[in-house]
């Protein structure tokens, strides 16, 4: 089966590929199928909203099964600058390490670290609108702690484990993350 999925974001689309080819989807950016995503605006209240969105802005253009992710980090003591607006923080255009610094800075003096990741999965086909969340508890390192995975992944220790997603070989992190179990729940879903 193809799927389009409704992203520029380079370590979404590998995780998606990654998980998704080996179960004999097809997997096609919309940049592959001519749709540049950069006048999308991320406007929902929620993760589901903001990939309902982005999948409907695809969808809508080639009719085709259409798959997006929102997603994002947060933190139990710093609750209001996160979540939602995970990639907005600081500006899109600021590099991850500069942000993950700027989080471990405002964390310095702080004890409670647990912090979580969503991953709300959308798809969008005939039959309409599928949702499907994940969620990964854990916490927030005192150092960024190696350079694999994106975004915040360098920060995030999952519960149970003593290393970052930023260390962990990328199927570990395809097994356990958050986006992992929301896919899971997709390919539940289309296998039933």
């Amino acid at each position: 089966m193809k799927i389009i999925v409704a992203s520029n974001n380079q370590g979404k689309l590998k995780e998606f590929k990654s998980i998704l080819e080996p179960l004999g989807y097809t997997v096609v950016t919309a940049k592959e199928q001519g749709i540049s995503m950069d006048s999308v605006e991320e406007t929902g209240a929620t993760f589901v909203e903001n990939s309902i969105i982005k999948a409907a802005f695809v969808h809508e253009q080639t009719g085709l099964p259409t798959i997006a992710d929102d997603s994002g980090l947060t933190i139990s003591a710093l609750p209001d600058i996160l979540g939602v607006y995970s990639a907005r923080f600081m500006g899109e255009d600021t590099p991850y390490v500069d942000k993950n610094n700027e989080i471990l800075k405002r964390l310095k003096d702080e004890s409670q670290r647990d912090a979580y990741f969503t991953s709300a999965i959308v798809m969008i086909d005939e039959q309409g609108i599928h949702a499907f969340e994940g969620r990964i508890d854990g916490s927030i390192a005192e150092a960024i702690m190696g350079e694999g995975g994106f975004g915040y992944d360098p920060i995030f220790v999952p519960n149970g484990m003593t290393v970052s997603f930023g260390m962990l070989d990328a199927d570990v992190k395809n097994k356990i993350s958050h986006r992992a179990l929301a896919l899971q729940k997709f390919i539940d879903f289309m296998e039933a």
